[in-house]
């Protein structure tokens, strides 16, 4: 059923070798808190480990050895041994990641990232770091010349090597030797320079045999003339590996009394890899944290097989109080993908992972049991029905208090109304020795009907497109499913003339209870399917006129506000005139000064009213947006409009905002915004407006410039969308002037609006919508 593959994907998640064996090896059966307690940090590191420091936390893992090398360097440390400079530098490169994740990682409420930004790392920076990273740097190399006592040794060394290479680059130019060398060169064997001599020219008087090659033919010599050089060689190499051995006793010693700081250490860097490999494996195949339940039973939302890279994705329910689920149809119809998707599901709980739904509430339940279709085994000699036997009597056997047991087309390999009796009676006995919840897929016909008949069970199947004689993988629940075969025989055997009389004598054979029954079926599931469709296209028909009602709900509010912005602009200007009035009066030369305040008083009243029936009709959301963190061009969600738009300008003063498509636009206050649903993509508008006067159908323009012409004309093209006006008559004059040119090249251009033929009047333009 696929776990061996899907458990090697999941070791690909994590760093260490002992993660990738632990992830799929520790089971929380009968552990529910425990399993809890794992799924809650699973899901803690998922919203807090934040995305970006997830690559740095793994470079810092990749300086580290992935294998056992650390605990045994640690447990050989713990016991006052001593390590190598390359095993020191292994663990110094420990304590030096772990530093980086104090200083630069954010202060994240995870308990391993808490425990390590804990530690003060002061000691061992003083006893043991900055003397050893003096000495060797991250790669491991040893700088020697920053050792004095080191340092001298390694000139001596070098110097007599210097010597060595002279003295045996003369010897092999002498001619003498030239003709008896096997190649012209040296080599070092064992520590000692050699020269390669044939051994049927070989001379005691040459030097000694330090080795010889596997043929015999060349024998490695070393000459006599630097054989006192090279024993002073060994001499001084030894003398180096004292030194370097002491200074390893020491490091060791330091680091040694830090023992439990770095086997800490190493414990939370092991923890961090293994939450940040099942985060990484549920974000790449979309797994979601499921609810356990307090009862048997289960409920998947969106279940997918996690292997299928495009997975039809099917709902299941299975309540306390069923006995299980029979799923029945066509082969090749997706019944065994279901089978392995619950399966795996359950696999991937029991072992602490999320699972593979858009929603899950599951039980743990104390056996999981799956059974595979071919069971036979040859070397026992058992056929696939002895075999199937075989197992359900060791399944009898190993039933616990609560068990889940899913057997993919149960006693397939022998007659169909005997197997059907068998299934029942079995599962009769198998609910009388613990609770089960069963999922079988069957083509039985006498057992889909039984079971279909017995609401302990629940019925259903896998769908099939007759019109289109494709399978369509979605489970259909409620009733049974046809197995389709001989359809699918003569889909499959198309191009074999030879064959295709085969499904039609094949049905002459079936008595005609038989194939009515499995005519049904056919039939009801293919209603099934049509009504699926039909439902499918009245839910997006249904979010399309939500869609359009909010949109147009938005446009009437904006209105509103816009007429009542006008009303109050009409009764400033008579405010300010009564006002004048006042002046005039107070200088004597308007004597009724008792009128101008009663229209004053009588205005002021009537403004108090448009605006408390503003607040009344005027619910309008409040965004989250502020206006200084908008720029020209951003994408932003109307929460009147309900519509995406692009802000085409900004106005800090009165903190509104231009929003709209193209060249019409309308100015909304900043609290009606909210970022975009779909940012850096331009919203697709219809109707945008802005609008200052009272529309008109005719505007003189002669003479204005054409920046003047084209305000008016934006504003004027809104109220003709908007449908305040029934056309529009533009008078900009005759001739190719600019204002003409420009209009009718707008025009042609839009999508919204067209010119009206009138060939009477060149100097004026009629626009009426398309």
């Amino acid at each position: 059923m696929e776990w061996d593959i899907l458990r090697t994907t999941i070791s690909q998640f994590a760093y260490f070798e002992s993660n990738k064996k632990a992830l799929t090896s520790e089971l929380y059966v009968q552990r529910k808190e425990e399993l809890e307690g794992e799924l809650d940090r699973t899901q803690r590191y998922l919203r807090l480990f934040s995305e970006d420091f997830r690559p740095v936390f793994y470079q810092l893992l990749h300086s580290l050895p992935p294998d056992q090398s650390l605990d045994r360097s640690m447990s050989h440390l713990s016991k006052e041994g001593v390590l190598s400079f390359s095993d020191l530098n292994k663990l110094c490169l420990l304590v030096e990641s772990a530093e980086i994740v104090k200083k630069n990682f954010p202060d994240y409420d995870l308990l391993e990232i808490v425990q390590i930004k804990k530690i003060d790392f002061h000691p061992l920076q003083k006893n043991f770091l900055r003397e050893f990273r003096h000495l060797v740097d991250r790669n491991g190399e040893v700088h020697v010349d920053r050792h004095p006592a080191l340092a001298e040794v390694n000139k001596k060394l070098r110097d007599l090597e210097e010597r060595i290479r002279r003295i045996i680059q003369e010897w092999l130019s002498i001619p003498e030797n030239a003709r008896i060398l096997q190649y012209q060169s040296y080599d070092v064997h064992f520590d000692r320079y050699v020269v390669p001599i044939r051994s049927d020219s070989y001379r005691s008087e040459l030097g000694l045999i330090v080795s010889r090659s596997d043929s015999g033919q060349t024998l490695f010599v070393e000459p006599f003339e630097v054989r006192e050089a090279c024993s002073r060689r060994m001499e001084l190499i030894a003398k180096i590996d004292e030194i370097i051995n002491h200074l390893a006793l020491r490091f060791s010693r330091s680091l040694g009394t830090f023992s439990s700081t770095l086997f800490f250490l190493h414990e939370n860097f092991l923890k961090i890899d293994h939450y940040l490999a099942k985060v990484s494996f549920s974000n790449q195949y979309h797994l979601e944290r499921p609810r356990l339940r307090s009862s048997t039973g289960f409920e998947f939302t969106q279940l997918f097989h996690p292997l299928l890279k495009k997975p039809v994705k099917n709902n299941v329910v299975c309540e306390k109080s069923d006995h299980g689920i029979i799923i029945s149809g066509p082969n090749t119809g997706g019944k065994t993908v279901f089978l392995k998707s619950i399966s795996l599901a359950y696999l991937l709980l029991n072992h602490g992972f999320f699972v593979p739904a858009q929603d899950a509430e599951m039980y743990l339940y104390e056996g999981l049991f799956y059974f595979g279709n071919d069971l036979q085994d040859l070397q026992s000699g058992l056929s696939s029905f002895s075999g199937e036997v075989k197992n359900y009597v060791e399944l009898f056997d190993h039933i616990r208090s609560s068990n889940l047991i899913l057997i993919d087309e149960i006693f397939n390999s022998t007659s169909s109304d005997e197997a059907s009796a068998l299934t029942l009676a079995y599962f009769d006995e198998l609910h009388q020795k613990g609770f089960c919840h069963i999922i079988v897929s069957t083509h039985h016909q006498m057992l889909k009907t039984l079971i279909h008949q017995d609401r302990k069970y629940q019925s259903c199947h896998v769908g099939f497109d007759v019109e289109k004689m494709i399978p369509t993988y979605k489970i259909i629940w409620g009733t049974p499913g046809t197995s389709m075969a001989l359809d699918i025989f003569s889909l499959l055997s198309r191009g074999h003339e030879s064959l295709s009389g085969i499904p039609k004598k094949a049905q002459s054979y079936l008595n005609a209870k038989n194939v009515s029954y499995e005519t049904l079926l056919q039939k009801v599931s293919q209603k099934q399917i049509e009504l699926d469709k039909v439902i499918h296209s009245n839910k997006q028909l249904e979010v399309e006129l939500r869609n359009q009602k909010g949109a147009m709900e938005g446009i009437v509010k904006l209105k509103i506000r816009e007429e009542l912005a006008h009303a109050r602009h009409e009764i400033d200007q008579i405010l300010n005139e009564a006002r004048s009035y006042v002046q005039d009066a107070k200088r004597n030369e308007i004597q009724k000064i008792r009128r101008v305040d009663e229209k004053s008083l009588q205005l002021k009243s009537k403004i108090n009213h448009l605006l408390e029936e503003e607040k009344v009709r005027e619910e309008v959301p409040h965004g989250d947006l502020k206006i200084e963190t908008l720029h020209i061009g951003d994408a932003v969600f109307s929460l009147t409009l309900k519509r995406d738009f692009i802000v085409k300008g900004i106005d800090t003063r009165k903190n509104e905002v231009s929003i709209g498509k193209g060249a019409i636009k309308i100015n909304v206050p900043v609290h009606t915004l909210s970022r975009s649903r779909h940012p850096g993509r331009e919203a697709k508008v219809s109707v945008s407006y802005q609008k200052t006067t009272h529309p008109h159908v005719e505007y003189d323009t002669r003479g204005m410039r054409l920046s003047e012409f084209q305000t008016i004309i934006e504003k004027a093209l809104g109220d003709l969308l908007l449908g305040d006006v029934p056309y529009l008559g533009i008078i900009h004059g005759h001739g190719d002037g600019v204002l003409k040119k420009w209009l009718r090249m707008y025009v042609e251009k839009s999508d919204e609006f067209t010119i009206q033929n009138n060939n009477t009047d060149d100097g004026k333009t009629y626009i009426i919508l398309k």
